[in-house]
């Protein structure tokens, strides 16, 4: 019976090794993005990939001709003239942003896009033109563990760190071109970074009323939500997800089930304009339905479905209808803020 016993014990023990490192696995693909941990280590200038050149830059309109960019390609991209600066985040670390130049006037309205996990300010970089045609200036920049910023090694916190970033580079850019306007638009986890953004950002903002709108492209609700929700997630036993969700939170240094965008929108006091394709592979229907939900009420939001582009791309599906509800919620925005501005003392 004792052999029984120490068989059985064993056994158990095994399994309970081989579940904790499937675990260990499962959260490193979390925050890692199936890169190695060197990627998230050392700053680093951006390259055009082949998801960059396919999907970021392309024209991806129905009937469009492969290899076709809506704009410019991303080498071309890489080429636009812009300056560039640094913001220091709350967490310490440095933060790279561009300034792309404009021929527009030196007094139309900055353009912030805040790109998802693995982007960069390169994945910006293909709205130069759009922005233009909107009105604005474009900035781009790289969130921590991205691109030019400081690493630590962590790789993605889906917000809860970069947050921080957002928060600074928005400063920073009040700092730096005053009394221009800010119009805010981020991507997947760019979009959980505004969201996280948004109690400081708000209430940093509610004198000068700097920040005139918002867009969140595909937006994710937690990580929980992402992780058990998303088409991509393979499918494990509920126990292993609860468990690999518990490590990547260890192993980032946060808890993602403290720290939810879906908490922190409710803080959003511009309009906000949710952006979703159709053909998102990543973020389900049932995740913006739930992000809309939790947006104030008092607050002009709008949802804007489309049938083309993709995750991160929904622009280049349908780029001039993308363009102009950008700007219609833009222009609501001006529209409160002017009204907020009535009465204001000098």
């Amino acid at each position: 019976m004792t052999k029984v016993l120490r068989g059985l014990f064993i056994l158990i023990l095994v399994a309970a090794c081989c579940v904790v490192g499937a675990s260990y696995y499962l959260s490193g693909v979390l925050l890692m993005r199936d890169k190695p941990r060197s990627a998230w280590s050392t700053p680093k200038k951006p390259q055009c990939s082949t998801w960059m050149r396919n999907v970021a830059f392309a024209d991806l309109r129905p009937g469009n001709v492969p290899g076709e960019n809506v704009d410019f390609s991303c080498e071309d991209g890489e080429k636009l003239p812009h300056g560039s600066f640094e913001a220091r985040a709350s967490t310490g670390m440095r933060i790279h942003y561009n300034v792309y130049a404009s021929p527009l006037p030196a007094t139309v309205p900055l353009f912030l896009h805040i790109h998802g996990v693995s982007g960069s300010y390169l994945h910006g970089a293909r709205y130069a033109k759009a922005a233009e045609r909107m009105g604005f200036q474009l900035v781009a920049m790289d969130l921590s563990n991205h691109g030019l910023s400081d690493h630590d090694g962590k790789g993605a916190a889906y917000g809860c760190r970069e947050g921080a970033d957002v928060v600074a580079v928005v400063e920073d850019l009040k700092e730096r071109f005053p009394d221009r306007g800010l119009y805010l638009h981020s991507t997947s986890m760019g979009a959980m970074s505004l969201a996280n953004a948004l109690p400081r950002l708000m209430a940093s903002d509610a004198k000068s009323h700097r920040i005139v709108a918002l867009s969140l492209e595909n937006p994710i609700t937690s990580v929980r939500e992402l992780v058990v929700k998303s088409p991509q997630t393979p499918p494990v036993p509920r126990m292993m997800t609860n468990l690999g969700i518990a490590i990547a939170g260890w192993r980032a240094g946060y808890n993602f089930d403290t720290c939810r965008p879906v908490d922190n929108v409710r803080f959003a006091r511009v309009p906000v304009l949710v952006q979703w394709s159709e053909k998102d592979d990543i973020v389900p229907r049932s995740i913006i339905k739930d992000f809309m939900a939790a947006l104030p009420a008092d607050i002009p939001n709008s949802l804007e479905v489309y049938s083309g582009g993709g995750h991160s791309a929904v622009w280049n599906g349908e780029p001039e209808r993308y363009e102009r509800e950008t700007l219609a919620n833009f222009r609501e925005g001006q529209r409160l803020r002017a009204a907020a501005m009535i009465g204001r003392s000098p």
